[in-house]
């Protein structure tokens, strides 16, 4: 038979106040001028210059700087919030094992990138008495002496579903 289960997990989503900034505004850095990069010239012997670019030790790049005050209060500056996410697995009967549910676009958040999948891989437990035969069938192994093998056997076997099954021969 099928069954349904809940999946529950802490999501990582883009604080909507800031978009993922982490700041409510944003100064142009006064030492690159928003550029992200620094140019350094440097003489190494008379009459040779020798110029480097170099990430802006200022803003570590970005352009822009956090101004006193400026620190988003929803996410306190970190532009990502958690959210509990509940997705709802709904197993079919005679699903195989290693069966995968994806679930688009609910996967954890990062600003201007696009969110993935979160997929669900099913995982099959070993049945104490019953083991699957294909696709849609299961066997039983039972042990029965020769002698009620030739003149007929009768016993009871409680199926995976709890219903009571009487397996008999003639």
């Amino acid at each position: 038979t099928g069954c349904s289960r809940e999946v529950q997990y802490q999501q990582d989503v883009v604080c909507s106040d800031c978009r993922g900034r982490g700041a409510s505004r944003l100064d142009h850095c006064s030492v690159c001028q928003g550029r992200g990069v620094v140019m350094t010239t440097r003489q190494v012997a008379p009459g040779y210059v020798m110029q480097q670019q170099s990430t802006c030790h200022a803003c570590n790049g970005y352009g822009a700087t956090v101004p006193p005050g400026g620190t988003c209060r929803s996410c306190r500056g970190s532009g990502m919030m958690q959210n509990t996410v509940k997705l709802k697995v709904n197993v079919p009967p005679n699903c195989p094992d290693h069966q995968r549910f994806t679930f688009p676009g609910k996967a954890d958040e990062a600003p201007d990138m696009e969110t993935g999948d979160v997929v669900i891989e099913l995982r099959e437990k070993t049945h104490p008495l019953f083991s699957r035969l294909g696709s849609a069938d299961l066997l039983l192994e039972q042990k029965v002496p020769l002698i009620d093998a030739l003149s007929g056997v009768r016993f009871s076997v409680r199926h995976v579903d709890g219903t009571d099954l009487e397996v008999r021969s003639q």
